[in-house]
């Protein structure tokens, strides 16, 4: 976001070609939302478990603890992103599996069942 052309990190625009984007700006702000933000707040809900209400509201996973529906979001993340990165850009780095494995991993551990227990609320 800081470079939107991309020197810095020596990623030439070019590379966007066949994308809605000429610059790294909104790709940048997507990634830091939600593959930097998003998974430092799931993150800290797993350590702290706030009651936050909005959150739980919007929980599509009746009977557990929000934070719980926000890791596996953390983890289909990842992968929703490489496969959009794929199909716009093909396969460009060595990356894209690690960042693939990365988010089953997490959904893996997620649906570990005592995982499930732990943050299953109380009826």
């Amino acid at each position: 976001m800081l470079d939107p052309r991309g020197e810095i990190i020596s990623l030439p625009v070019e590379m966007l070609a066949g994308t809605p984007f000429s610059t790294y700006l909104v790709p940048g702000a997507l990634l830091f939302t939600f593959l930097g933000a998003y998974p430092a707040l799931a993150a800290y809900g797993l350590a702290r478990r706030p009651g936050w209400a909005l959150p739980e509201r919007i929980n599509l996973f009746h009977g557990t603890h929000w934070v719980w529906a926000a890791s596996l979001a953390a983890g289909g993340i990842p992968i929703l992103w490489i496969a959009v990165q794929m199909l716009m850009l093909g396969y460009i780095s060595v990356l894209q599996p690690f960042y693939v494995a990365w988010g089953m991993a997490i959904i893996g551990l997620t649906l570990l069942p005592q995982v499930q227990r732990h943050y299953r609320l109380e009826q």
